[in-house]
């Protein structure tokens, strides 16, 4: 049957680097001998958004006023269909589908759904400290049956390394950290680690590790086929 979605609004911003790296991803991976045969799109990169985290576990600025007036703002464009750029902000999905009307693509379930299909059942959980507090990717485990494994509070300091010290300042990766967040997840023994942070998505770009389970990458796939695209194979 097919969907009668024609137009993805993409929330983005958060950071800027995983919003272009989607967009990337999608064209990349669709199989198309013209333009016309891509996804049409609609993309927002809001930098200014209220850090996701800092609300979450300090009680900063709360950034869902904000995803609220773009995705109003995609809606009026047309888009008929969304998805935020952003695992963290995932925290305020279910609302902003109540309160804008119009359905969104969760990279969250999204991923764990492609785990299941996989027969994954051990995840260890690189995310956000407000992801993993608000035990997003957790819950959505745990309603699947898939065991998540949580880094220690040692290995969550250098994860948030990675995502705010390294990437979204755009400086090189601490090979030292990320050396030793991997060998934590292999010592509890996962099958796989999921990326739940869209700027963790660059590892599964520089690191030559099949370890890793990138949502960008799944969810890319994703959309190409909800939109009726053919998508290369992986």
């Amino acid at each position: 049957m097919t969907n009668h979605y024609k137009l993805l609004g993409v929330i983005g911003g958060m950071g800027p680097w995983s919003s272009a790296h989607f967009y990337e991803r999608i064209v990349q991976k669709t199989k198309v001998v013209k333009d016309s045969d891509h996804i049409n799109m609609v993309i927002s990169s809001i930098a200014t958004t209220p850090d996701r985290t800092a609300y979450l576990i300090r009680n900063e600025e709360n950034p869902y006023d904000t995803l609220k007036s773009v995705a109003i703002k995609l809606k009026t464009f047309g888009a008929d269909i969304m998805i935020i750029i952003c695992n963290t902000a995932h925290f305020f999905i279910e609302r902003l589908e109540r309160e804008v009307g119009v359905p969104f693509i969760n990279i969250i379930t999204t991923t764990l759904d492609f785990a299941v299909e996989h027969k994954i059942e051990r995840v260890g959980i690189m995310a956000t400290t407000g992801n993993i507090e608000t035990k997003l990717y957790e819950n959505a485990c745990l309603d699947r049956k898939i065991i998540p494994i949580i880094p220690s509070q040692e290995i969550q300091d250098k994860i948030m390394n990675l995502i705010y010290d390294n990437i979204k300042k755009g400086e090189p990766i601490s090979q030292s950290n990320l050396n030793d967040i991997v060998a934590y997840f292999v010592k509890m023994r996962c099958d796989k680690v999921i990326l739940g942070c869209t700027e963790l998505s660059i590892l599964s770009q520089t690191v030559n590790n099949d370890f890793f389970l990138d949502p960008l990458e799944i969810t890319a796939d994703y959309c190409i086929k909800k939109f009726n695209k053919i998508p290369y194979e992986s």
